[in-house]
């Protein structure tokens, strides 16, 4: 964070970021979700994508392979 709490990308760190390889099923799978959820938003912008982004999540957590407690963790769950 720099003065003004803007946020600064410096590669160096961000470049340490484990990114797992993603089957193309999986990435297919992805696009079509956040397709979705771009096309609910422009009808109503206010509509719920709650339950699409809740597909992305779980996809995320398989390709990172998280143990339940780490999802608990990413999901702010109380009592970890």
């Amino acid at each position: 964070q720099i003065r003004g709490g803007f946020v600064r990308f410096i590669a160096q760190y961000v470049s340490q970021i484990p990114i797992p390889p993603i089957e193309p099923a999986q990435k297919a799978s992805i696009s079509k979700l956040v397709n979705q959820i771009l096309a609910a938003k422009r009808t109503d912008p206010d509509a719920d994508v709650s339950d699409l982004e809740n597909e992305i999540d779980q996809i995320v957590y398989l390709l990172y392979d998280l143990t339940p407690e780490e999802i608990a963790i990413v999901e702010g769950a109380e009592n970890v």
